[in-house]
């Protein structure tokens, strides 16, 4: 992924934003999708829309609820420890847009999309 992404796109700081961002969201489908050891797949798509790259990293595993995220209080620091919510508040820090679709028992795709400067262009 690394490897096509720096092919295409020409800013090497938003390619890390990128790089990091999509490694948050595989992380979270390894430990939260598949639970017990069960094994699944973890989709890696992306693509271009004008003038933004849209990747998304999708699984089939147990899902969540969305209503139910809480982002860490980061104003004192509270919850930044916890085990969770880290990956998404990362993803959102880093990214243009972050949306994600989620439900209990039907998996999580998690859309991420970035303005960038294409080569060629």
């Amino acid at each position: 992924f690394e490897e096509k992404l720096s092919k295409i796109v020409d800013d090497e700081c938003k390619r890390h934003d990128i790089i990091t961002s999509v490694n948050e969201a595989v992380l979270n489908a390894l430990f939260f999708a598949y639970k017990d050891g069960e094994k699944g797949d973890i989709a890696l798509k992306f693509s271009r829309l004008g003038e933004e790259i849209i990747i998304v990293v999708s699984d089939r595993g147990c899902g969540f609820d969305t209503q139910n995220y809480l982002e860490p209080d980061t104003t004192l620091y509270k919850g930044i420890t916890r085990k969770d919510g880290r990956g998404i508040f990362i993803m959102k820090q880093l990214m243009d847009r972050v949306m994600i679709q989620s439900g209990r028992g039907m998996g999580t795709s998690v859309f991420l999309a970035k303005r960038v400067n294409f080569y060629g262009n």
